[in-house]
């Protein structure tokens, strides 16, 4: 097998060697050879030679049943089955952290949206409250203040322009105080005006 022949039921070459090793062993020791009677080899199970049948073109389903074919060369996952394996790996890591990452993105718009939905509910509601509402961050920058500042409800506050979000609050700023009137009718009544340095209104 291997020199050229398709193949058959053979005699197997180590079945053949360990028999005449035995009987050598017994001659070794003084037995007489003549009275050496070894039992036939039975011929092995089909075996064909791949390259041969490649060469005269037998498909392998025309062979013998449980025949056995030699110098078949390794197959493409037999020789690279772990580089397969490691390359599918790494590309469904990668699918599971894009998918991740995009189920981040879509939660964050989403939240981003309400908190945008809910800052114009919360402007609409400060711009129509007939009261001062304003936020100075610790930088003295204004981050929020209602319609109030341009509007005409308070006299005294009328004139001065609408601060813009992020601009800076002057070191001393004369803001109006009210005060609610005890009276049956509960109105919004002038105070005495008192001075704040980047307290925002009250």
């Amino acid at each position: 097998m291997g020199v050229g022949i398709v193949g058959g039921r053979l005699h197997p070459d180590r079945s053949l060697g360990v028999k005449a090793a035995a009987v050598g062993a017994r001659i070794l020791q003084g037995e007489d050879p003549a009275s050496i009677q070894s039992p036939p080899i039975e011929a092995g199970p089909p075996t064909f030679d791949w390259r041969e049948l490649q060469r005269w073109h037998i498909a392998e389903d025309r062979l013998p049943p449980e025949s056995a074919v030699l110098f078949r060369p390794p197959s493409f996952w037999r020789l690279y089955r772990w580089y397969v394996l490691g390359v599918l790996a790494i590309v469904f890591l990668q699918m599971w952290l894009i998918t991740v990452l995009l189920l981040q993105r879509r939660r964050r718009n989403r939240a981003e949206r309400q908190f945008a939905q809910s800052e114009r509910k919360l402007h609409m509601i400060t711009d129509s409250l007939p009261v001062l509402i304003a936020y100075v961050n610790r930088d003295q920058r204004y981050v929020f203040n209602n319609r109030t500042s341009s509007t005409s409800h308070w006299p005294r506050f009328s004139a001065m322009p609408r601060p813009r979000p992020g601009s800076s609050t002057p070191p001393t700023r004369t803001w109006p105080s009210f005060a609610i009137s005890s009276t049956t009718s509960p109105t919004m009544t002038p105070a005495p005006a008192r001075s704040s340095v980047g307290s925002g209104g009250s």
